[in-house]
């Protein structure tokens, strides 16, 4: 795809028991493809990883320090994103047709700035292209915490895993 994403929608299809993603850009064309499962799996830590790449998370030093400056990022982003408005359902052309892509694959690369290249692939040769600015990645990956939560999918997709501290004793004893 190379026009300028300007929506994206990711919504569960019980009869299916996947999920429906589907981008629209900003001349109006839509393309769709359904996520399963096991697909989603396998490609959250390539978008964590991408994520984790951002100049800012990756200078950190230590684990801790990366996963606060990520958890701040995410934060941010989410916070600039507008998930209220509704996706414009009327779409110019659907250029891959009517019935969406069953992606079987993702091609990961970084692109130029702080834009992330996804291809989305599937096993019958199609493809759908996705160019996600950091802002836009970081939405992608609540929607799909999001949707698969709601999929009862038991994922447990985090965008970063916060160790649980100890409980502060009640008492101390001291000696």
């Amino acid at each position: 795809m190379s026009q300028r994403l300007h929506q994206i929608q990711l919504a569960y299809k019980p009869e299916q028991d996947r999920l429906l993603l589907r981008a629209r850009t900003s001349s109006g064309y839509e393309y769709r493809i359904w996520l399963t499962r096991r697909f989603v799996g396998r490609i959250w830590p390539l978008l964590i990883r991408a994520l984790a790449a951002d100049p800012g998370v990756s200078a950190q030093h230590s684990a801790e320090s990366r996963e606060a400056v990520l958890a701040f990022q995410h934060e941010r982003a989410l916070s600039r994103v507008d998930f209220s408005k509704h996706y414009d359902e009327q779409a110019s052309a659907l250029p891959l047709g009517e019935e969406p892509i069953l992606a079987s694959r993702l091609d990961a690369r970084r692109g130029p700035g702080e834009a992330h290249n996804f291809a989305f692939l599937s096993s019958a040769g199609q493809s759908v292209q996705l160019r996600l600015h950091k802002g836009m990645l970081h939405a992608l990956c609540k929607l799909l915490q999001d949707t698969t939560t709601k999929a009862e999918w038991g994922l447990d997709l985090k965008v970063i895993d916060v160790p649980t501290l100890p409980a502060e004793p009640r008492t101390r004893v001291l000696q």
